[in-house]
């Protein structure tokens, strides 16, 4: 497991897939590439882990698909995509809260990323998280 501390952090993923913790003050990207030189089932697995707000609502875009994730919902989202070889995609993170509630402890997910490839054992995928600080 690996906690996303600062916006420069370099995860190299492989088959059996990592975990990684994000504290979202209010929003982060993850960069990932596709190194193989075949195409690459990617496998999400998004959970939250603690809200900084109850009605805090956690946006996420990945190749043109958005997903909303709020209190109500199932405590995991998985969602799958493909990536090409030498394909880049990036995952973007976002807390919606209201407006009169703005000021909120950070809400943390676990995001797990699985890479599936029947040739490779090992995926040469990297996956780079980027947290930027929050807006004040």
């Amino acid at each position: 497991m690996i906690i996303v501390t600062s916006p420069q952090v370099n995860v190299t993923v492989n088959l059996k897939g990592e975990t990684v913790l994000i504290p979202l003050s209010s929003e982060a990207s993850i960069k990932i590439e596709n190194h193989a030189r075949r195409r690459v089932q990617v496998d999400l697995n998004i959970e939250k882990i603690e809200w900084g707000l109850e009605h805090s609502i956690l946006k996420v875009e990945f190749k043109d698909k958005i997903l909303y994730i709020g209190s109500s919902s199932p405590r995991i989202q998985k969602q799958s995509f493909s990536l090409e070889p030498g394909e880049k995609s990036t995952l973007q993170f976002k807390v919606i809260t209201p407006p009169r509630l703005a000021k909120t402890s950070p809400t943390t997910i676990r995001l797990e990323v699985n890479f599936r490839n029947d040739e490779e054992k090992t995926l040469p995928v990297i996956l780079e998280p980027t947290v930027p600080r929050s807006k004040t």
